[in-house]
Order: C-alpha cells, then structure tokens, then sequence
C-alpha cells in the first residue's frame, strides 16, 4: 500500500500548479533586483572591454579598473547572454530560471531512482522547493544560487547515493569536477567541495577521496582564468577585504567560531525562514530515529554542508541558504514519508498544519513579488526629464538599478551602494561631505530615493536649496534631485517641475 494515496498527490499537484502559475506571473516586468544590476555590469564590462570591472562600485578597491573577485563562471554566461541579447533584464534574469529548470529536473531523475526520497514523495518536494519564497524570489534574478543549488545537489549524488556501484572512483572523480565548478561560479561554492571531500574520508573512501580532491582542483582553476601573475593573489585579496567586517580585527579561529555561533541568524531572520526552520524541526522530531537509519548518508553530508557554510559563507543573509535547500527538500520529504507510515494521527496533523502555514507564509511572499512591476520607461523618463541633451557628458550617481537600459548613455553610471559601502569606512560621508565628494568625483546629477535620503541625511533639505555646489531641483518622497550648480554645467533644465508632473506617476514606483 503505498503512503502517499492519490488525495496527497492531488492536493500537492494543485498547489505546484498555483505555485507554477504565480511564479510565471512574476516574470514579465519582474522588477530589477540590486544584484542584476551589479554582477550584470560585471558581464557587460567583460564583453565590452575584455576584463570584468565595475563602474557602479566607483573607488572600492579599484574595481572600476578592474575587477578580479567576481563570480567567474556566472560573469561568462551572463557575458554570452549579453552577446546574444543584448544588456536585457530578462535575459540576465533567465539565467537563474533555465538552473531552476535545471533543478526540478534532477528532483525528477532523483525520485525516479528513490535516491534519499521515494518516488511518491516528489510531489511533496516540488511543492516545497516551487513555494519556498527563497526559490520564488532568485529563481529570476541574475544570481548565482540556483545554479549552485544544482551544481551542488548534482554533486552529492554521485558520491552519496545509497548502493554505489563499482564505478565509485569514477563518480567521485566527476563529483569533484561538479564541485569545482561550484567555486568557480561562487566562492560559497566551496562548501560543495568541503562537504564532498569529509563525507569521503568519514566513510574512509580514501581513494576516491583523492579522486573528488583532483577532480576539484582541476576545475577550480576556472575561477584563477583571469590572474595573470601572482600579484593578482594580492590584488584579489584587497577587493575581497578592502571593506571593514566585524570580524575583521577577530583572528582566524575566533572568526570560525563567531560565524558557527552566528549561523542561527540564517534560519531565523524573517518569518518566512522561521516557519521553513520549524518545518524542519517538526519533520526531524516525528522522524528522528527511521531516518536516521533509512537516510544516515544525507544527514551525514547535509550536516557538513551546513557546517561548511556556516564556515565559508561568513555573510549571513539567507539567500545562501539556496545551495543547500535541495538537501532539506529531501529531508523533509522523506521524513514526511515516515510520518504517514508510522499512521500516528496526532504527528501527521501537526506536520500538516506546519506546511499549511509555511504554504500560506510563502504565499504572502511570493504575492509580494507578483504584484511589483516594473516599467522600462522609468530610467529613460528620468534622462529625458533631467539628463538634458548630452547625457552621454554626464557623470550621475543614482541607485544600481538605473543601469538598465541607460549604461549606454552616460558617460558614467556610479551606483549609490558605493557611498553606502565607503559609510562603513568613513562614516562622515554624509550631508554635505556626502555632496562634497560626489562633486570631487566629478558627479554632475544625483538621483536619491527616499530611502538614500535618510541614509546621506539629505532628507530635511528644501526645494532650491544649494549646497557644496549641488542645486536641490526636484523634490518629494520618491525622488531627489541635485544638480551641480556651475556656469560650466553642460545640463539645462526647463521647467523641472513640469517634467516631475509628467512622469510622476513612473518615478512614484521607480527606486522602491
């Protein structure tokens, strides 16, 4: 008799379909997320200029000369992307959903072979993967998490997978090569190869340990393909440290220890990671001593993934905890599995009302997504409406997202998030010493959203005011505009205020 009848599967089908639907929804005018704008630049300067660099990050570590710590093989494909379609949103964002595509495929070759999870179950792991609003949200965002997702799960199965068969040595040759591949797209990627690499000693594969070791290294180098001496190590290492942590000052293995200790944030940041937290303890506690027995391989290598990452991904946002979700996925499922086969009512009705809310929490998220839109007039409206007739003259510091599609029409596009991450050098840089060193950088138009109004303490400030050289010639809550105020400014601007009630209605959801 099999535990999952066809009521589960039914009900689990619907919800994907809602799910499926509501994700597809999202995607024509998904709005531009910060990292679209900033690892697609890195592309685009890769493309057009042969080096990956970044104009947006003017003056962190000379990375608008050039950049060498960028996600390598992610910055490839986004460059053939460009090639091929030009500097789109859609296109860069379609990267991370063809991996998606990618990944519920190998969750249907991973059912199919009832590795870790039983081929009933899939529906289940679907569903979990499609609403987690985590997948929801990268799945279209020009990011490499997803691709890892896959790149890792594709990884552990050939050398975690129950019953390996005579060809181990060749399986943990190509893990390793999967695996490295994993760091080339991400530094985070070495959590892969930190997993792959224990788990195979633990079980005292000493062999085919070596074999995912070489396979690694060999494919790792595709991260080093852009160092040309070893001067470059130096140069990597200041981008990678020129701005301040808090745990900078720490040593080594006082920072190890504060970022296993601070990994809980990960799990608890926000009600939708609390309630997928709590879906996995209530899983784990139902399940504990089957699953133990029945899936010790995946415990074994999802523990040390975690343990990697709480040791390698010293960032602690919860978008990293993408390249592991595949692993929870299957834990969960086949916990679940468990549930309903020890026929304990009392466990089986706790575990559904725990998905029901995790469903319901991530269907307030994903809506969230589904309802912001974005129209690609906006950018362009504000050249019109501010730039003048050469642009193309014009150094304006605006938030990262402006770069689409106006990187081609300024003489240079410096993102806000570059003075916000100078704050944590000089944390000064606000008000008019804010203004001050835009204008020795030679900015000529400030675009400020409400937001990086009060962060710059510029908010106070009333229409026409003049400060350090710049004019305040637009103001409300959505938009702040300063121009630099000089007999030699080549702008020209007539009637600001009229061209504001023109587009209005476009800059009222420009920089949300």
């Amino acid at each position: 008799m099999k535990t999952f009848d066809k009521k589960h599967k039914l009900l689990f089908i619907i919800l994907i379909s809602l799910y499926v639907l509501l994700f597809l929804l999202s995607l024509p005018g998904r709005v531009p997320h910060i990292d679209d704008a900033w690892l697609g630049e890195h592309s685009y300067w890769l493309l057009h200029d042969g080096i990956a660099k970044t104009k947006l990050m003017t003056n962190i570590a000379h990375g608008d000369e050039r950049l060498i710590l960028h996600h390598k093989l992610f910055t490839l494909q986004g460059a053939i992307v460009i090639y091929c379609c030009g500097f789109s949103l859609s296109a860069l964002k379609s990267v991370s959903f063809v991996y998606l595509l990618l990944l519920v495929g190998l969750f249907f070759f991973i059912h199919k072979k009832n590795w870790f999870a039983k081929r009933e179950a899939l529906s289940l792991s679907l569903l979990l993967l499609l609403a987690n609003p985590l997948t929801f949200e990268f799945g279209f965002v020009f990011r490499p998490e997803i691709m890892l997702s896959f790149l890792g799960l594709a990884s552990a199965y050939l050398i975690v997978k129950p019953n390996v068969s005579k060809t181990t040595k060749l399986h943990a040759f190509i893990s390793g090569l999967i695996a490295g591949l994993s760091l080339a797209t991400h530094l985070n990627g070495s959590i892969f190869i930190a997993a792959g690499s224990l788990y195979l000693i633990i079980k005292r594969k000493w062999a085919s340990a070596l074999l995912f070791a070489a396979g690694s290294i060999v494919t790792s180098l595709i991260y080093f393909y852009d160092f040309q001496s070893f001067n470059d190590f130096s140069y990597w290492i200041h981008q990678l440290t020129f701005i301040p942590s808090d745990n900078n000052s720490s040593g080594l293995f006082k920072t190890f220890m504060l970022s296993v200790l601070d990994e809980q944030r990960r799990y608890f940041h926000s009600p939708k990671e609390i309630i997928f937290t709590l879906l996995i303890v209530v899983s784990l506690s139902f399940s504990w001593k089957k699953i133990k027995q029945e899936q010790s391989a995946l415990l074994l290598y999802t523990f040390l993934a975690m343990m990697a990452m709480s040791v390698l991904a010293l960032n602690k946002t919860s978008k990293y905890f993408l390249m592991i979700l595949p692993f929870v996925i299957l834990i969960i499922s086949h916990s679940y599995y468990i549930i309903l086969r020890s026929k304990n009512k009392n466990r089986i009705r706790i575990f559904n009302i725990t998905l029901l809310l995790y469903l319901a929490i991530s269907l307030v998220y994903n809506v969230a997504v589904v309802r912001q839109k974005y129209d690609p007039k906006i950018n362009a409206a504000i050249t019109a409406a501010y730039a003048g007739d050469k642009p193309s003259e014009i150094r304006i510091l605006a938030p990262m997202e402006f770069i689409f599609n106006e990187i081609g029409q300024y003489e240079r596009i410096v993102g806000l998030m570059s003075f916000n991450e100078r704050l944590k050098l000089d944390p000064n840089l606000k008000a008019d010493q804010f203004l001050e060193t835009a204008k020795r950088e030679h900015i000529d138009l400030i675009l400020l959203p409400g937001y990086y109004q009060e962060k710059f303490q510029l908010i106070h400030n009333p229409p026409n005011t003049l400060l350090n050289g710049f004019r305040l010639i637009e103001k409300s809550d959505q938009l702040m505009v300063w121009k630099l105020d000089t007999a030699s400014n080549a702008l020209h601007y007539t009637k600001p205020r009229l061209a504001y009630s023109k587009y209005g209605m476009i800059f009222r959801g420009a920089f949300k």
